[in-house]
């Protein structure tokens, strides 16, 4: 697979579990990069738990001076909140979404042609048919919005245990 930075900055990924096991890779800035399939997927699927927070307006002043104002608008600042939640993210998956990496050539999946659809139409807004598109096709679509499906995927979990309500 080929595998873009689009960042002014070296991305620096680990590889591997134990102490003196592990691996890096880096891609230097705005270098195109060939991985191994299984790098990527061993990237792609790793977790990462971050807190979920809220954006609370609180007004800007104090007591002794009362609100801040400009003419007649008060001024708010927004402060961000921990909510106590936490989810699961892949932080890879967020840099593709963001723009920082670009896949330029898929990896395979490895998946059969049924998982592939059934994976993909778990996405609310796409639905695809195995006759319609080539087995490359169906690839690249999963591919593109691997982030959508993974989230699909942890949320029927999510539900399935009974963690959310559907």
């Amino acid at each position: 697979m080929l595998l873009k930075n689009n960042s002014k900055s070296v991305q620096q990924f680990s590889l591997g579990g134990s102490l003196g096991e592990s691996r890096f890779i880096q891609v230097p800035a705005m270098a195109t990069v060939e991985l191994d399939d299984k790098d990527w997927e061993s990237l792609v699927t790793s977790r990462t738990r971050a807190q979920v927070y809220e954006s609370v307006q609180e007004p800007i002043g104090t007591e002794e001076f009362g609100q801040a104002k400009i003419g007649k608008d008060r001024l708010f600042k927004t402060v961000k909140v921990p909510t106590g939640r936490f989810h699961y993210i892949n932080l890879t998956l967020e840099m593709v979404k963001e723009g920082r990496l670009v896949v330029i050539e898929a990896p395979k999946s490895g998946l059969s042609v049924e998982k592939l659809v059934a994976r993909i139409n778990l996405v609310k807004g796409l639905s695809v048919d195995a006759e319609e598109f080539s087995i490359e096709e169906l690839e690249g679509i999963y591919m593109e919005n691997r982030a959508k499906i993974e989230e699909a995927i942890e949320a029927r979990k999510a539900v399935k245990d009974g963690q959310l309500s559907a």
